[in-house]
């Protein structure tokens, strides 16, 4: 992935993506797994994480958010503990209900592939 430089945008989270809320990492790989399958190392623990991959529109400019652990937690007022009592459906739709249809500013890094990495975010 290429990064440049950080940027601010504001707008709309139209959209919460599969894939996001609890999930499991690979231990080796850091890729996102299911069911403790990992396509590259096969059968593997899994390691919780949260993030979200969200849909964002201003109007003019249309991208996918995506937020790691420390972002998602800030912008769900949720912590990963929290989450793994909650479980994975009712974390994603608090996630949900804290995130889409609001008003937004993210801080971030834009990625290639019309991703863009957010950093911090605040409700507008």
């Amino acid at each position: 992935m290429t990064e440049t430089n950080e940027s601010n945008r504001s707008g709309k989270i139209t959209q919460i993506y599969d894939g996001s809320g609890l999930i499991q990492r690979c231990p080796k790989c850091d890729r996102w797994i299911i069911d403790n399958f990992c396509i590259v190392h096969s059968d593997v623990e899994g390691i919780w994480d949260l993030r979200i991959k969200a849909r964002f529109d201003n109007g003019k400019v249309r991208c996918t958010l995506i937020f790691k652990k420390d972002a998602t937690e800030k912008s769900v007022g949720i912590t990963l503990e929290e989450a793994n009592k909650l479980g994975e459906a009712a974390t994603l739709e608090r996630i949900k209900e804290a995130l889409v249809g609001k008003k937004i500013e993210v801080v971030g890094v834009k990625l290639s592939g019309g991703n863009f990495l957010v950093k911090d975010i605040r409700k507008v």
